[in-house]
């Protein structure tokens, strides 16, 4: 999903919500532990390079299943600032924003990420 061909996209996507689904299917009323550990993964594996791309593969995992994605919040609030350290370039607005677009989609507990990321 990290790439920009329109039929790689489409296949990759129609697989995410396959294991999405499977998974949520397969749990008994909590976020799906194993689907939360992989992508914490993803994200600290593809933080710094493919930031953006990483919250798009995010938000098409909210659209299937919040709850997933809201018990990331911290961790990606995590990413955000180290990677924005790391550049030494205080506030990275456009990364911030594809951030909030995600957060947008996670109801109350984005809503409260949103006000704590704009305290900063």
């Amino acid at each position: 999903m990290l790439v920009n061909e329109p039929q790689v996209r489409k296949t990759s996507t129609d697989a995410l919500q396959l294991v999405v689904e499977r998974c949520a299917a397969a749990s008994t009323g909590a976020p799906c532990d194993q689907m939360i550990a992989v992508l914490r993964s993803f994200v600290e594996e593809n933080e710094g390079v493919y930031d953006r791309q990483v919250y798009s593969v995010l938000e098409t995992v909210a659209v299937l299943d919040a709850s997933v994605v809201q018990a990331l919040i911290p961790n990606l609030s995590v990413s955000l600032r180290n990677t924005e350290h790391k550049r030494g370039l205080g506030r990275n607005i456009a990364l911030r924003s594809a951030y909030r677009k995600l957060l947008c989609l996670l109801g109350e507990s984005g809503q409260a990420e949103i006000t704590s990321l704009e305290a900063d």
